[in-house]
């Protein structure tokens, strides 16, 4: 037996809810009309910020790529762990696209947030005190590893954390000021 609309017409009711559609869409236009003004100022709190609506663009921008298959998510730059969420240095540029595990995206968003729009020079640096650590003797190279393993407090780093190579760069800095000829 299929069951009639709550409003007291005859339509039958849709399996969601307790009224017909027709019903159910006067319902929802008198409840906007009722509560017009508190509608109103929550979606003037939903406004977005520059940053936010580039972020957002980006998304939208990453999510049309990925659904046609012109793009394939990576494995996380630090750990290669399979399961990635994007990131970008620039929003303004969606395909540049950087892919971190959910621990180094939090870390990768950190320090966006320490050092802002600074972030590509970051990751320059990174990528400079890399080749330079490649270029030392692997015993010294073990030796550094071994030191920013520990963190930045003693607290403990794990590898390829943002910890990590924060640890590594100033044991690095530490070991070339006291020594510059290993």
């Amino acid at each position: 037996m299929t069951r009639s609309c709550s409003r007291g017409c005859t339509r039958p009711r849709t399996p969601y809810d307790r009224r017909c559609r027709p019903c159910a869409t006067a319902a929802q236009a008198a409840y906007r009309a009722r509560h017009r003004t508190e509608l109103q100022a929550r979606e003037q709190q939903r406004t977005f910020s520059s940053t936010q609506q580039a972020l957002r663009r980006a998304r939208s921008y990453l999510a049309v790529y990925l659904k046609r298959g012109k793009l394939r998510p990576g494995r996380c730059e630090l750990c290669g762990d399979p399961t990635v969420r994007p990131a970008w240095n620039d929003p303004q540029q969606p395909l540049a696209v950087r892919w971190f595990c959910h621990t180094h995206y939090g870390e990768h968003v950190e320090l966006q947030h320490e050092v802002g729009a600074g972030i590509v020079a970051v990751a320059a640096q990174f990528a400079a005190l890399r080749s330079a650590i490649a270029a030392l003797p692997e015993a010294e190279q073990a030796r550094l590893h071994q030191h920013a393993l520990g963190g930045l407090d003693g607290t403990g780093a794990e590898a390829g954390s943002l910890r990590y190579w924060l640890a590594l760069r100033q044991t690095y800095q530490r070991r070339m000021q006291s020594s510059p000829f290993f």
